[in-house]
């Protein structure tokens, strides 16, 4: 009896840990590939995730996406994207597109709706 007791603890906590590595940018990514989910795309990197204290309820995303089909060299084509999210309940949800960038202060300027 107490090997099944273990067995369920075991279980019970490895459960709670898998749920709770959802992080926020798992989420973005999710919402991006949601987003995308019509094209033809063989692999999807998120290269930064950012959010602005001052608006709680929204991030930017940029990812790199591999398409396949190839370019005139024969390589994956890529392409560089830029994302506002917005939160839908606990997940995120694409906003809208804007400029890829890898920079942390300028994806908070993006958030804020600075376009300079």
């Amino acid at each position: 009896m107490t090997k099944r007791f273990i067995i369920f603890i075991i279980c019970a906590i490895a459960l709670a840990a898998t749920s709770a590595c959802s992080n926020p940018s798992d989420k973005a990514k999710m919402a991006v590939e949601q987003h995308l989910k019509d094209q033809k795309i063989q692999d999807l990197k998120l290269d930064l995730f950012c959010t602005n204290p001052n608006f709680p309820d929204k991030a930017y995303a940029s990812v790199t996406v591999t398409h396949s089909f190839a370019n005139a060299a024969g390589q994956p084509q890529k392409e560089y994207l830029g994302y506002i999210l917005k939160h839908d309940g606990p997940e995120w949800k694409v906003d809208h597109s804007t400029i890829y960038t890898k920079e942390q202060q300028r994806a908070m300027d993006l958030v804020a709706g600075v376009k300079n």
